[in-house]
């Protein structure tokens, strides 16, 4: 790896800092606009990855599913949104 770029053979792929990319932008949100992805800093109540997702007393259940609901909520304001595009990504 050389300045952040990767050589796969015939393919070289250049890797970016997201974190001084998306530090130039008003909010997460404008740049989940332009990228369609966005960093968050969000700690999770999260013990357990392995566990059986279906299991409705599982970590994930119990807490990672409201978590993402309330970290969509702060980028998009949900609740007050008519029409979210989530796949929509402006490049």
């Amino acid at each position: 790896m050389k300045d952040g770029t990767f050589d796969y053979g015939k393919t070289k792929v250049k890797i970016y800092n997201a974190r001084e990319l998306q530090a130039k932008f008003d909010s997460p949100h404008e740049f989940f606009k332009k990228y369609g992805f966005c960093l968050l800093h969000s700690p999770t109540k999260v013990k357990n990855w392995n566990e059986n997702y279906l299991n409705p007393f599982s970590d994930i259940n119990k807490y990672y599913h409201k978590e993402t609901r309330d970290n969509l909520d702060k980028i998009f304001d949900i609740d007050n949104q008519k029409d979210i595009e989530f796949f929509k990504v402006d490049q």
